[in-house]
């Protein structure tokens, strides 16, 4: 982490570790496959991000599509509710 910080050829969005795999000066490297998963990054994100601020993203996508609607279109009973 330090040459990814540190290093003027380190470039943005890159990887960086041990040349060999676990030994060796620092440098680029590829990524292992389990760190390329968009779909368990996804999730991971999610757990993440509900875990530390205690909403989940389902109640702030429901809460965002509220308040995005016209009034006249939000039920009666969520009207007071909305702010």
């Amino acid at each position: 982490m330090l040459y990814a910080a540190t290093s003027p050829e380190a470039e943005q969005g890159g990887y960086y570790g041990p040349r060999w795999a676990l030994v060796g000066p620092p440098g680029p490297t590829r990524p292992p496959k389990k760190g390329l998963d968009r779909d368990a990054a996804a999730r991971l994100r999610a757990a993440a991000s509900e875990r530390l601020t205690g909403v989940s993203v389902q109640a702030c996508t429901r809460s965002f599509a509220l308040a995005a609607m016209p009034a006249w279109r939000v039920p009666q009973s969520r009207r007071d509710s909305r702010l």
